[in-house]
């Protein structure tokens, strides 16, 4: 990410060229599930993690604790025991899950939800390739892959920031539309990623003298 690329210019000094990771968006082509809330009840948001501290699934918790709304959570990991401690009746965790039954998630869920400050993050490009909004942390990776045609930031790492941004979100529903989020995650597919690291490859080969039809015999790329 752009993120990563400023740290490696601050602390090393040198430029980076970014080229994107990418979604396996052929996993994310269900379509939305259209929910009742007046037969299901509220319609859940959704996050998909480890319980890592700086995931800050703590955040999201507490917001949505306040909130009342339900909030599922899929993951595990090393603060778990604590974070369940954290969450109210309306937090629910998933666990682990396989990816069939993830992707039936993100169909069905109102949101994702981003908390983390991360160094790239491929979860909401899956999201939103299921047409799904996303509501972000506006740093790290996070903020470079959403858009405000697909999702809302907020601004610090608060319960007071997250709650303002579900706010917002809510009132901006009827905006944010299933195929400009559909759309986004497009941009950031395979083919995209193999064609600008076979071109920074070759790039660097050629700048190096070496000889290209033998980089030609023996490059491939395989993800």
């Amino acid at each position: 990410s752009l993120f990563i690329g400023d740290r490696i210019e601050e602390f090393y000094g040198r430029k980076a060229k970014v080229i994107y990771p990418f979604a396996h968006l052929e996993r994310f082509a269900l379509p939305r599930v259209i929910w009742n809330e007046s037969l299901q009840g509220l319609q859940p948001d959704l996050m998909v993690g480890a319980f890592a501290p700086y995931k800050r699934v703590d955040l999201a918790i507490q917001a949505y604790n306040r909130l009342g709304r339900p909030l599922w959570i899929v993951g595990s990991g090393q603060d778990e025991k604590r974070l369940r401690k954290l969450a109210a009746q309306n937090v629910k965790f998933l666990g682990p899950v396989p990816n069939e039954k993830l992707v039936e998630l993100y169909s069905q869920c109102r949101a994702f939800v981003f908390p983390g400050k991360e160094d790239f993050g491929i979860t909401p490009l899956e999201a939103m390739a299921t047409g799904m909004p996303v509501i972000a942390f506006g740093e790290g990776g996070g903020s470079e892959t959403v858009t405000e045609m697909t999702g809302v930031f907020f601004k610090e790492q608060t319960v007071e920031s997250l709650l303002d941004a579900l706010v917002r979100f809510e009132s901006r529903r009827g905006e944010i539309r299933e195929e400009n989020c559909r759309a986004r995650a497009g941009e950031f597919s395979k083919t995209r990623f193999q064609k600008e690291l076979s071109q920074v490859i070759r790039e660097s080969w050629k700048n190096a003298g070496k000889d290209e039809a033998l980089l030609n015999q023996v490059l491939t790329i395989r993800v």
